[in-house]
Formats: structure tokens, C-alpha cells, sequence
């Protein structure tokens, strides 16, 4: 016990008096919190927007206005305080196949000549949208905003009785279905809730795994890893001796991550804080453990962060962050069961906004054991190999 706080002690100082290290381990993770909780998000807003109006009619300018509040559209031309009339300048089709193909725009919506006239007289028209759909789900996305605002403004039409119709006063006569969403544990839908808990798990985990994989070849390239070789120091104590420092500043880091999701961004924290951290402990091992691995692989500090790198852009990409898990194929899938920043991002978001407790994440519990286990018997036996 003696030895492994003698190792804690050291590593410590060692990090400590480091003063290029003390930025990387405080400064640059709150940075890329407060940066990317802001701007890391797959929400689509300010879609380019082109008109041509054929009918120039008073149903045709407020279904455009109506488009343009929404915040989803914007119009290329738009300028603070000017109208909204004066945009609507697509006049041809030569006009509109430049604006797609220049990329100046991401929908074009054609109003007919007799829109208006149609739609007064209880008759259907039709609107044609042309997407740019170089970016799949951005047109995707594009074209489902339009199509939910269009329908709306049509029921806008009804209720105010400007489309009268036989037959639309016959269908309402009719009983009506109406469907009313309850979103739970983030009820507005704010994507900051969601978001932020999952970067705050990739923040603590990228610092771990770069921190482990740095470790023990800095140790190597100073020179001072033969003479802890040489020492009757056993192996089990020399990697707990190492790895704990490091698993401190990651739960270090966590709290203050916590802090300020909680005071600047209001992300909720309905679970129990200690199995939150309970996993969290869990996880930084597993990837320290890794990081330690890579190190014993490594000569240098510099082919060490090369190659923690690599594992770390497979396990970000992989970890459910930016895309859910479920939408990979099923060989991806499976996968994520050895990605420890995956199940952290889960178990993060599952206790701080769904509130789940020990039996909802024993699953989790389990497979994170054996993650320890497996990267960090393979580590032990690597650095046995290495030190023989």
C-alpha cells in the first residue's frame, strides 16, 4: 500500500509541476465544452431558401412569410428590416437551376399562377420544391420542414375560412383524430440538454486515453523506467501506481464538466450522482488501461499519440454521440460493446436526464467490468513482455 501511494505521490508532482500539462488537463477541456455544447448539433436551421411567386397574391406572400418565421428558412437575399416581397426574385427556371447548382440555395419553392385563385374557389393547387439534396439529410430535413409548414399553413387557411369547401365542411363535420405529443425527459426538445452530457463523456475520456497512452513511454524516453524495472517494485503495483493519479484528474474533470453543465447550460441531473460516477470511474480505467497498453506499444511519446488518436476517431464516430447507434449496421453494432466511449456517453445521458439508477444500467455494469478486465490484463501481460 506504501508503494502505490509512493507512485500516486510521484505522478502527481510529476503532472503537477508540469506547467504545459496544467492547461491541457483544466483550460482546453472547458473550452471545448462551452465551444461545442453551442455548436455541436444536428438541429437544421437557416435552410437557403428560393421563391419564384407566380401568383404575387396575398395567400402566396403570407404562406412565404410564413415559411421565413419559422427560423428553419431563410432568403439568400434577405437583409435586416427589408421585406419579405422584395426577396421572392427567382423569376425563371435558368435563375433557379443556377442557384441550386452555385449552392446558393437548399430548397426552391414554385408558387403557381392561379394559387391563390384556387385555393379561394375550395379547389386544390399544387407547390413544387425543388431540394439540393447534395447533403441527404440536410435536404431530408429540408424537405419534411417544408411539407409540415405547408400543411400547417393550410389548416391556417381552414380554420380562418379562407378556403371554403363542401367537402372540406363535410370532412370537418367528421369525428376528428388528434394527435398531441409528450416528449419525456427533455420535454422542449432543447438540443443542448441532450447534447452536453455527451460531450462532456467525450472530453473526460479523450484526456484519459491521451493521458494513459502518454505515461509510461514518457517514463521511457527519460530514461527512468529501467530503474523502475530494475527496482523490486511488482507490476500490479507499478500500473496501479499509474493509473490511478490519472483516474483522479478524470473524475477531477467530470465534476467540473458537471459544474458547469449545471450552472451555465441547466442540463438536468435526475439520477443518483454516485452511480454516475461509479461508471465513470469504470470507464476511465477501461481507457487508461488502453492508453497503457498503447504506451507499452509505443517508443515515442509522439507514436503514442498518433496512435491513441486512431483508436480515439473509431470510438468517437462509433459512440452514439452524433448519430444513434441503432442506425449502424448490425457488425457496427456489435462493435460498441469494446468501445468504452460509447457506453460512457450512454450511461451519462441515461442517469443525468432519464434518471436511471443501478437496475436500468446493470447491464452496463457488467460489460464495463469486463472492459477493465480485457484492456487491462492485455496491458499487464504487454508490459510484462516489454520489461523481460
Amino acid at each position: 500500500m506504501r508503494s502505490i501511494l509512493f507512485f500516486v505521490h510521484k505522478e502527481l508532482l510529476q503532472i503537477f509541476r508540469n506547467k504545459a500539462m496544467l492547461p491541457l488537463l483544466f483550460v482546453m477541456p472547458i473550452i471545448q465544452l462551452l465551444i461545442l455544447s453551442h455548436v455541436a448539433t444536428n438541429e437544421v436551421k437557416n435552410l437557403q431558401l428560393g421563391v419564384r411567386d407566380l401568383s404575387h397574391g396575398l395567400l402566396s406572400q403570407r404562406l412565404i412569410n410564413k415559411m421565413t418565421s419559422t427560423g428553419y428558412f431563410v432568403i439568400p437575399s434577405d437583409k435586416p428590416g427589408s421585406k419579405l416581397a422584395r426577396a421572392a426574385s427567382l423569376k425563371n427556371q435558368r435563375e433557379i437551376d443556377q442557384a441550386l447548382d452555385a449552392d446558393q440555395v437548399d430548397l426552391v419553392m414554385i408558387i403557381p399562377e392561379d394559387f391563390e385563385q384556387n385555393l379561394r374557389m375550395g379547389g386544390s393547387t399544387e407547390i413544387q420544391l425543388l431540394v439540393n439534396a447534395i447533403n441527404s439529410m440536410k435536404a431530408g430535413v429540408a424537405t419534411t420542414y417544408a411539407g409540415s409548414i405547408i400543411a400547417d399553413f393550410q389548416k391556417e387557411l381552414r380554420e380562418d375560412g379562407i378556403i371554403p369547401s363542401k367537402k372540406e365542411a363535410i370532412r370537418l363535420a367528421m369525428p376528428q383524430v388528434e394527435i398531441r405529443y409528450s416528449h419525456w425527459f427533455n420535454p422542449e426538445l432543447t438540443y443542448k440538454t441532450f447534447m452536453v452530457p455527451g460531450i462532456l463523456a467525450l472530453l473526460v475520456s479523450m484526456l484519459t486515453l491521451l493521458l494513459g497512452a502518454m505515461n509510461v513511454v514518457r517514463e521511457r524516453e527519460i530514461g527512468t523506467i529501467e530503474q523502475i524495472e530494475v527496482s523490486p517494485v511488482k507490476t500490479p503495483v507499478f500500473i496501479l501506481g499509474k493509473l490511478l493519479p490519472l483516474l483522479l484528474i478524470g473524475l477531477a474533470e467530470l465534476s467540473l464538466g458537471l459544474f458547469i453543465a449545471k450552472v451555465l447550460f441547466h442540463t438536468p441531473m435526475e439520477g443518483p450522482l454516485v452511480v454516475l460516477y461509479v461508471f465513470s470511474a469504470l470507464t476511465i480505467v477501461a481507457l487508461l488501461s488502453l492508453g497503457l497498453l498503447i504506451s507499452n506499444m509505443s517508443e515515442t511519446q509522439q507514436q503514442a499519440m498518433f496512435i491513441a488518436w486512431f483508436f480515439m476517431i473509431i470510438f468517437v464516430l462509433m459512440s452514439g454521440l452524433f448519430t444513434p447507434i441503432e442506425s449502424m449496421p448490425p457488425w457496427a453494432q456489435k462493435l460498441t460493446y469494446i468501445n468504452p466511449i460509447a457506453q460512457l456517453v450512454s450511461i451519462v445521458r441515461l442517469n443525468m436526464l432519464k434518471g436511471s439508477s443501478w437496475a436500468e444500467l446493470w447491464p452496463h455494469f457488467r460489460l464495463m467490468l469486463s472492459l477493465d478486465l480485457l484492456y487491462g490484463l492485455f496491458a499487464m501481460a504487454m508490459f510484462k513482455k516489454r520489461s523481460n
